[in-house]
């Protein structure tokens, strides 16, 4: 491993900025901040105060959101550059083609990045400029992710043209500092008992390939069902699994299924809590999308995979996982206490 030496974002709370990060997912970014309709009134001090956390409120359709972003100096001295930030509908693997014109506006009429400068190293910098974006209301089932781009002198980090293969997205996604993901869905303990979202998928690759999808819920309450739906014809076999959540905790739902070559389509997810319940405050839902890595494969996937104890899957799921696996996405529903 490398360490940055630049101004990074991280790709979640324990990423240092090393290359490749070693962390469990990249979409899980604390430096993506969505605020909803309101504002911060010192963010300056506000975000840096709370580097140690991951804070972030629920995008409101069809109302102006404003949207943070905050980073580290990784140089041996001062540095300087500009935040870019881009939406997509809520996905679990997104090509660079579906989000790279999806610029998002800051308050400055024209303006359509933040700056950031640092004066030292090890300084945490925030945007001088919170994004402002008037959220359209998304296609029926989906919601929206948010990337993020820092651009300096040093590492200019320019959006590449769309992938060929899983192993040249891997190793854009995780080799790279200057990029993080925030695929994340904010529910209120008073939202309804059922919950619903699409998130986009692909096999980039040429040839069949195995993946695997796999829900892990934490602090539902016991009797909550959940199914995993894709209705296209393709994969093999078709992806329809369902569970209900026991007093297991965390509680997991997990499918493997061979997609066909440049098979693009959505994940359906759906989560009811039993009747008269109520979502428990710090409940999570975590989506994954990961790809399973046979000799094959390219040398960047192999280098990548890892073992399902390693991926973080408890014991009682290690023998239907049919090998080493990459994880591709990860889409995170949290409920606010």
């Amino acid at each position: 491993m490398t360490q940055y030496d630049d101004i990074f974002m991280r790709d979640a709370l324990d990423d240092t900025g090393q290359i490749p990060s070693g962390v469990r997912t990249a979409y899980h970014s604390p430096d993506v901040i969505p605020w909803g309709n309101q504002t911060v009134g010192d963010p300056q001090t506000f975000f840096v105060d709370n580097y140690d956390q991951n804070p972030g409120k629920n995008l409101v359709a069809n109302e102006i959101n404003y949207i943070y972003t905050r980073g580290k100096n990784l140089a041996s001295g001062a540095a300087n550059g500009q935040i870019y930030l881009y939406w997509v509908k809520s996905s679990l693997l997104s090509q660079p083609s579906e989000w790279r014109n999806n610029k998002v506006p800051t308050a400055t009429p024209g303006q359509n990045y933040s700056n950031v400068s640092a004066s030292q190293a090890n300084q945490i910098v925030v945007g001088e400029s919170a994004f402002q974006w008037s959220v359209p209301a998304p296609p029926t089932g989906y919601h929206y992710c948010l990337v993020s781009q820092v651009v300096t002198a040093a590492n200019p980090n320019p959006i590449p043209d769309d992938f060929n293969s899983t192993g040249g997205f891997v190793g854009w996604v995780v080799d790279n500092p200057g990029i993080a993901w925030r695929n994340v869905s904010v529910l209120s303990n008073a939202s309804p008992p059922s919950y619903q979202v699409t998130t986009a998928f692909q096999n980039l690759d040429d040839t069949e390939e195995l993946y695997a999808f796999t829900v892990e819920a934490r602090n539902l309450p016991q009797g909550t069902t959940v199914s995993l739906v894709c209705s296209e014809a393709g994969p093999n076999p078709p992806i329809d699994s369902s569970g209900t959540v026991t007093q297991q905790n965390p509680w997991y739902l997990y499918t493997e299924n061979s997609l066909p070559a440049h098979f693009s389509s959505g994940l359906v997810t759906t989560v009811r809590l039993p009747t008269g319940q109520s979502w428990p405050p710090d409940a999570t839902i975590d989506i994954t999308y990961n790809r399973i890595v046979g000799s094959h494969d390219q040398e960047i996937l192999l280098r990548h995979a890892k073992t399902p104890a390693e991926i973080g899957l408890p014991e009682e799921l290690h023998d239907k996982v049919s090998g080493t696996m990459v994880r591709l996405g990860t889409y995170n529903i949290v409920v606010d206490s």
